[in-house]
């Protein structure tokens, strides 16, 4: 469905791993849609990763589709965007927003000092409701109800699909604001 009018290409540039080098990604035409006709128009999304190429893809393509994206490079850095300080993680003063800045939580599961899966958890057990998907190379069986059961709201898979990425947002969203 669609023709080549419908679509962008852009170069991204890998420093690591086996997709070394430029390559071309294809995305929807989103150019001539004005801001607020993106599909994630105005969305503010926490960007959880520590590799900087899949910082870079990822926050590419969720900007295309309008999304403002924050990026932390691990869960403690994500609790400080919700104004955790984990010098002072002792103090009854030191409390979770559970509101936050963010509408969404998009989180590597594989990380050091903090994973995905401990961050999840942490924010729940704050009672923060802020939807969270789970990103992972790890497609293993049973990844996705540990997903779940940490506290995820959604799971996609890397290397990361751009359809099924907006699907997965899309629907978390449609979930959690019904």
């Amino acid at each position: 469905s669609g023709g080549d009018s419908d679509w962008e290409s852009a170069a991204v540039t890998t420093e690591i791993g086996p997709a070394r080098g430029e390559r071309t990604l294809r995305l929807p035409e989103v150019r001539g849609m004005r801001e607020s006709e993106r599909p994630l128009s105005g969305l503010r999304l926490l960007l959880v990763e520590d590799g900087p190429d899949n910082q870079r893809l990822i926050s590419f393509v969720l900007k295309k589709f309008g999304a403002v994206v924050t990026i932390a490079k691990d869960g403690l850095e994500a609790l400080e965007w919700f104004g955790f300080d984990p010098e002072d993680a002792d103090s009854e003063r030191n409390t979770i927003d559970v509101d936050g800045p963010f509408d969404m939580v998009l989180t590597d599961i594989q990380m050091p000092r903090m994973d995905g899966y401990m961050l999840a958890s942490i924010l729940r057990a704050a009672s923060c409701r802020i939807p969270i998907v789970a990103l992972t190379a790890h497609a293993m069986n049973g990844e996705r109800e540990r997903c779940f059961d940490a506290g995820c709201d959604g799971y996609a898979t890397k290397p990361i699909d751009r359809a099924e990425l907006l699907a997965t947002i899309q629907e978390v969203l449609a979930c959690a604001n019904p």
